[in-house]
């Protein structure tokens, strides 16, 4: 209720509340409400289940622009909500799944829930989208998000007249949004179990399959122009074309016919429709039509239904007076010029009225209109004409007199010149390479190409203009950097080299591939002495010394070589001009080596600043005695297969038990040396360890430790077994023991029972006492045979258990002559592995960078060093971007040695 002074009365039946699910206590709707929430759901035909949870999406989650394409079988598409869309979209981040989510699962506080789901074709919406759900289409091999859960046909319920098109429809209609809010106690959360709530119809009576499809293919049209998505479609057509508002008239049209079919097959009344519309706002395509601009041929292009033309014949058509239709187009002209989301003062005001979190003035149904999708979308409902009519008076002004919408040209005019940079730059969209697309010729080899001038390449600008009208389709370079300067308010060049990159940074969600890097600021007065663009799926280990010795060096000799032959001129002969380039030179050679020192310094110990080297000798020391306990453990494992084992494998043959547990034995000691995480001392902490220890050193810790670490390999051991033992052998025991447990009970029940009407030595008494006596025998028989079986199996595990070994004890000085660290330790499993914790710390400290970590990461050390144009990561986050990759390649040399990894996940 919008006006809580005025006096509203509801008298609903009481009871009606305890005949729909949840039994909420929703007093404002009409009856027909009640009807429809109290017969059948759609939980009856389809699952909606939570996804996945990472616990950590900085470590396990990226943009689909981090990865490249050669490591696709590791990321997985993960559509984890943003907002509200319907149809399509939100295909923008991947998820570490390789190995079934190994590593997810091996950090323990993640929650991969409905796994069986994974990779199936669904659909999938954003709880959190203020009340408002917005179904998409989940794509196959996708995995879905526990904030963005999956809904998929029930098991059941596979029928060829029941696909998931016709439930996306019905989903997609303002009712589901109503209804939702109405049994959800917090309406901007729409849980998954309430929407298998909302009421079902009879879905194969009605074109909604078919229109929901349409819809599809029309929303995948218009998000193809994103350039954050999946499926974005680099043709320049479709940027030259980016405001397609034919495609969203025919969208919008669809989107209001089946939300008519859905209106009827609920049967609503007038109150109950004015209810639904009150509350979410009127569907784009249920406004009038404008006699004069509702044509529907050219839209008809788009082969619709022909229930869409017999359905426009009878809507309402408004014959306006050519004063009220200039009226009409004078304020569609300020709303187009204005711009999309451009707001006037009344919806300002509305919008302070009515906040996000007034719950309790929401949940009375205040006015939450589901959102346009799109300009067009939003113009009509501004105006409240139909979507159809705004497209032709739009497209009659833009074409005669020549209407624009600024705001639109600068963001489309910046798409275009990005998408110019990231392909001279080598990259590819996924679409490209799903058809095997090749990169262009013309794009950079190297991922590098400078912006200042002086640079062995050509700097960008000039690229640009040379490519822009045979590679790249753009009209001639002087007719684009006109249209460019009267559009952005600024030249071309300007634009690429103090804008670019910020543009670019915030559109890609602050994890730009396109990095400036520069010596120094861009200026009124004077240029950097160099700058570049450096693509990130180009970047490696040599990226920082190439830009050092093919880039900034050569410059450098050049720029002193003028200088000398400035300096050879005699101070009096000298011209004015020469002076100033003197001047000039010398800055110019001081801001180059000083940028130079830093780059070096990059590359040396880019991802080990002196803040963290503690931390870096902290991983060094973890990791080399995780190596040395792996190595005593193998060799504990030899001395038990050529010692013990063979007894025990014989003594588990001997207890003929039914099932493998000889096979268990010897598969559980085959693989000791992956508790070494969890056996003997823990790293010495190197706060306490003044120099660095050496494999003696760390042996003499390990091998004090000999008999523990032989009696925690043991029961380790056994324990792998037994849990194979007990699930197979012992469970059923118990499960049989149970059910006769809960029988009995029942039947003691039933004889108390008896015995209050039937006389004391009752047939029927008789009865159940003989069956209760019969179920205790079974339960005694059993649980003797449980008994025995677990006893025998004990006995084996006793004998394992009792097993010692003294000479472990004098392993000590074998284990101190072993390596520090083996392959696991290096940066590719090719090189020499790092001989001392001093030798492992400036390799974990140099500019090796792993995409897999992703842009956050890796530009970390970039923008420490102050090398970037502007800022990309919080302050706060620098250090804790480089400290997370100390972190997670340290996680990943344990999961190799704990047997969960075959390889850490930079190699």
């Amino acid at each position: 209720m919008t006006q809580p002074s005025q006096s509203v009365v509801f008298r609903p039946q009481q009871s009606r509340f305890l005949d729909i699910p949840q039994a909420p206590l929703c007093y404002w709707l009409e009856d027909r409400f009640f009807e429809l929430m109290s017969d059948q759901t759609i939980g009856h035909y389809v699952s909606v289940r939570k996804g996945l949870d990472t616990a950590d999406n900085e470590r396990f989650v990226r943009c689909i622009w981090e990865i490249s394409a050669s490591l696709n079988q590791r990321w997985f598409i993960f559509p984890k909500g943003g907002g509200y869309s319907r149809w399509i979209g939100f295909e923008q981040h991947f998820v570490n799944w390789e190995h079934s989510g190994t590593r997810i699962k091996a950090i323990g506080r993640g929650t991969p829930k409905n796994e069986f789901y994974y990779g199936d074709s669904g659909l999938t919406y954003t709880e959190f989208a203020r009340g408002c759900l917005g179904v998409r289409i989940l794509p196959e091999g996708a995995i879905f998000n526990t904030s963005a859960p999956g809904i998929f046909l029930a098991s059941n319920r596979h029928s060829p007249s029941l696909a998931l098109d016709s439930f996306q429809a019905l989903l997609n209609c303002r009712i589901s949004s109503f209804l939702l809010r109405t049994y959800q106690p917090n309406i901007q959360h729409l849980g998954e179990g309430y929407v298998t709530l909302l009421p079902m119809i009879r879905l194969e009576q009605h074109d909604l399959g078919t229109i929901s499809d349409l819809c599809v293919r029309l929303k995948t049209s218009m998000v193809s122009r994103n350039l954050l998505e999946r499926t974005f479609d680099v043709s320049l057509h479709a940027l030259r074309q980016n405001i397609d508002y034919k495609t969203a008239a025919a969208l919008h049209l669809l989107e209001g016919f089946s939300e008519k079919l859905v209106f009827e097959s609920y049967m609503l009344d007038d109150n109950a429709k004015d209810l639904v519309i009150e509350e979410t706002g009127t569907p784009a395509a249920w406004f009038p039509l404008i006699q004069g601009y509702d044509n529907l041929s050219n839209i008809d292009q788009l082969q619709l239904p022909i229930s869409i033309s017999e359905y426009l014949q009878t809507h309402e058509r408004l014959d306006i007076s050519p004063l009220v239709l200039a009226e009409l187009k004078s304020r569609l002209r300020s709303l187009y010029e204005a711009g999309p989301r451009a707001k006037s003062e009344a919806e300002e005001s509305e919008n302070a009225r009515i906040s996000d979190d007034d719950d309790d003035q929401v949940a009375l149904g205040v006015h939450i209109p589901i959102p346009a999708e799109t300009f067009l979308e939003e113009l009509s409902q501004k105006l409240e004409v139909h979507p159809i009519s705004v497209y032709w008076m739009l497209r009659e002004g833009i074409e005669n007199e020549g209407w624009r919408c600024l705001p639109e040209e600068r963001r489309i005019t910046a798409d275009r010149t990005t998408v110019f940079i990231l392909r001279l730059l080598g990259h590819q969209w996924p679409k490209q390479i799903e058809a095997g697309e090749a990169v262009p010729e013309w794009a950079d080899s190297e991922g590098i190409i400078p912006l200042t001038d002086g640079a062995a390449k050509s700097p960008l600008l000039q690229t640009l203009r040379k490519l822009m009208p045979s590679e790249l389709g753009a009209p001639e370079a002087s007719v684009f950097e006109r249209e460019f300067s009267a559009v952005m308010g600024k030249n071309l060049d300007q634009w690429l080299e103090t804008e670019f990159f910020k543009h670019h940074t915030k559109q890609f969600k602050k994890r730009p591939i396109a990095w400036q890097i520069q010596s120094g600021p861009f200026s009124k007065r004077r240029n950097p002495a160099f700058a570049c663009l450096v693509y990130y799926h180009k970047l490696n280990a040599d990226t920082f010394p190439k830009l050092r010795t093919h880039y900034v060096g050569p410059l450098r000799r050049r720029y002193e070589t003028e200088l000398h032959g400035i300096g050879a001129v005699p101070l009096d002969a000298r011209s004015e001009r020469q002076e100033k380039r003197r001047v000039l030179l010398e800055n110019q050679i001081q801001e180059l080596k000083d940028f130079d020192s830093r780059l070096e310094r990059i590359a040396n110990v880019g991802f080990g600043p002196k803040g963290l080297r503690a931390v870096l000798r902290q991983a060094a020391i973890d990791d080399a005695v995780l190596h040395l306990k792996a190595l005593w453990l193998d060799r504990l494992q030899d001395t038990i297969a050529q010692g013990p084992l063979p007894g025990w494998v014989h003594l588990a043959q001997e207890t003929a038990l039914e099932c493998p547990i000889e096979d268990w034995i010897e598969e559980a000691f085959s693989h000791i040396a992956h508790h070494c995480s969890r056996l003997g001392p823990k790293p010495p902490d190197q706060g306490q360890t003044p120099g660095d220890p050496e494999s003696g050193d760390l042996a003499e810790l390990i091998c004090s430790h000999s008999s523990e670490m032989i009696r925690g390999a043991l029961s380790l051991g056994c324990n792998e077994w037994w849990q194979k033992i007990d699930s197979q052998l012992f469970r059923p025991f118990r499960e049989k023991i149970q059910k006769l447990r809960e029988e009995n009970k029942r039947l003691n029940d039933e004889a108390n029972h008896t015995k209050s009407f039937s006389p004391r030595n009752s047939q029927a008494l008789r009865d159940l006492g003989s069956r209760i006596k019969a179920i205790k025998v079974q339960i005694k028989q059993l649980k003797n045979q449980l008994d025995e079986q677990v006893s025998r199996a004990a006995q084996v595990r006793e004998a394992i258990e009792r097993w010692e070994h003294p000479e472990a004890e004098t392993w000590e000085p074998w284990l101190g002559s072993q390596p520090l660290y083996d392959a696991v330790s290096t940066l590719d499993g090719k090189q020499r592995p790092p001989a001392t914790v001093e030798e492992f710390v400036p390799q974990e400290s140099s500019y090796a960078p792993d995409i897999n970590d992703g842009v956050r990461v890796n530009i970390a050390p970039i923008q420490k060093a102050g090398l970037l144009l502007s800022d990309v990561l919080s302050a706060k986050d620098i250090d804790k971007a480089i400290s997370d990759r100390i972190q997670w390649r340290s996680d990943e040399r344990r999961w190799c040695r704990e047997g969960r990894l075959h390889q850490p996940g930079w190699w």
